[in-house]
């Protein structure tokens, strides 16, 4: 009897050994596949993340690019603005005020021509 009970406590102490290892190489296992799964996660990241940079690079470009137009526009806009102010002095206040009241000005040229009625 008490080899027979000797050989059942060795036969359980193995299967709840074969349990344990069979449960650690499972968790084991978990581990690894998250972390793989993670790793994908950060490589899709990293992806995004270099398009948006370059994406903001293009973006900042195209304001560089906006900038240099909108300052062109602007000192061509004043120059007009110049020769009409030379054109509009020669203007008398009276033909101004006529001006003024029976036509329709450009907001820029009605400017001028108040400061001139």
């Amino acid at each position: 009897k008490m080899a027979d009970q000797t050989l059942l406590r060795r036969a359980a102490l193995g299967i709840a050994g074969a349990t344990l290892a069979a449960l650690l190489a499972h968790q084991i296992y978990r581990m690894y596949t998250r972390k793989l799964k993670l790793r994908k996660i950060i490589a899709r990241l990293n992806e995004s993340i270099l398009r948006m940079r370059e994406r903001a690079a293009q973006l900042q470009k195209q304001t560089k690019l906006l900038k240099e137009k909108s300052k062109i526009r602007l000192t061509l806009a004043m120059q007009r603005v110049r020769r009409i102010r030379g054109v509009i002095r020669t203007v008398s206040p009276q033909m101004a005020r006529n001006m003024l009241r029976n036509s329709t000005v450009v907001p820029i040229i009605r400017g001028l021509l108040w400061e001139l009625a």
